[in-house]
């Protein structure tokens, strides 16, 4: 097949303007009079498809010339997202989802031994050290109520009212302990948040009534008896019992938070790998910008094809025609090749 450049420059310097139907025509006629008495036909046909290839780029040289040259520039960015493609591709099966979560937060020492990060080392001191206080004052209040209430049992058996304490700080544990029983970690988070979520609560609303039951400092009281009278309470009361809750719970939030901490050093706690999950999110983010690329790609080679689909088609077509004349004018001249 010619190329598509050969014999560009012959129109292009004879005839600035491109001919018309007519005089193309007519140039056809009298390139096929000048072929008829080639002795080769292999020859003949040569010279039509050079003559039909060079008109053919007078029209469509600078679309087809432009359209290869944004192909190989598109193929050059195509192959190169590709290559980024196959990487994270590869990246991601041969990364495991999870991992050793000791292994990311922390270390391994000499004797290879998991190695705490300082900052969570004096972390959970301080948090196992305040859940170990919020316990240890409310079992405190709850003894100071018990004895206050003067129970004639609880003064004569003194043991009664210390282990009736300690059932704050034991069910402090038992619902720090609860996160057990969750199998996935989105739903022992879940768990904190709302157990974080109902502490804060709680909180404000005892030092709400901690505030208006104390007049020495707020500056003025109110009537403790009448509130909630009627049903058997007092603002002392609801003070007493939301004060519990919050000890209970705030010893529950410590050790809870102190846990998530000692967990991730643990050898046999995993979490998700986050070298998978970023090369997860890279791939993703990439995948549009590759798939753009690609239909632009396929535009380009695609009008490549139908121009050169159509340019084999003209020359086929002026080539049947220039076979079919040559016989015509042999037979007129009684002339066999």
């Amino acid at each position: 097949m010619a190329s598509p450049n050969k014999n560009l420059a012959v129109f292009s310097a004879s005839n600035k303007k491109p001919p018309t139907k007519k005089s193309a025509n007519l140039a056809w006629i009298n390139h096929m009079k000048a072929l008829v008495n080639v002795p080769e036909l292999s020859e003949a046909r040569e010279s039509v498809s050079s003559y039909v290839t060079a008109l053919w780029n007078r029209e469509h040289a600078v679309e087809y010339e432009t359209t290869q040259l944004k192909r190989d520039d598109l193929e050059t960015s195509y192959n190169a997202s590709k290559k980024t493609k196959d990487q994270h591709t590869t990246k991601i099966a041969k990364t495991d989802p999870r991992v050793c979560s000791a292994k990311i937060h922390g270390g391994e020492d000499e004797e290879g031994n998991v190695k705490w990060g300082i900052k969570d080392v004096w972390l959970f001191r301080v948090l196992l050290l305040g859940a170990v206080a919020a316990v240890c004052l409310g079992a405190a209040n709850v003894y100071a109520n018990l004895m206050g209430a003067e129970i004639p049992i609880m003064m004569e058996a003194f043991w009664l009212p210390i282990t009736l304490s300690m059932l704050l700080p034991i069910g402090s544990v038992a619902i720090k302990f609860m996160t057990n029983i969750f199998r996935y970690d989105a739903s022992r988070r879940l768990f904190a948040l709302c157990l974080y979520t109902t502490t804060t609560i709680l909180v404000l609303i005892w030092s709400y009534l901690f505030a208006e039951s104390f007049a020495s400092v707020t500056g003025g009281g109110i009537d403790v008896e009448a509130l909630l009278s009627g049903s058997g309470g007092s603002h002392g009361t609801m003070l007493v019992w939301v004060q519990l809750l919050v000890e209970l719970l705030a010893g529950s939030c410590l050790f809870v938070a102190a846990e998530s901490i000692s967990i991730k050093y643990h050898p046999a706690y995993s979490c998700e790998n986050p070298e998978y999950l970023d090369t997860k999110r890279a791939a993703k983010e990439h995948q549009p910008k590759h798939d753009t690329l690609r239909d632009e790609l396929g535009q380009l080679r695609g009008r490549l094809i139908s121009l050169d689909a159509e340019r084999d088609a003209l020359i086929k077509q002026h080539i049947d025609e220039f076979i079919a004349y040559r016989a015509r004018v042999n037979a007129a001249n009684n002339f066999d090749y």
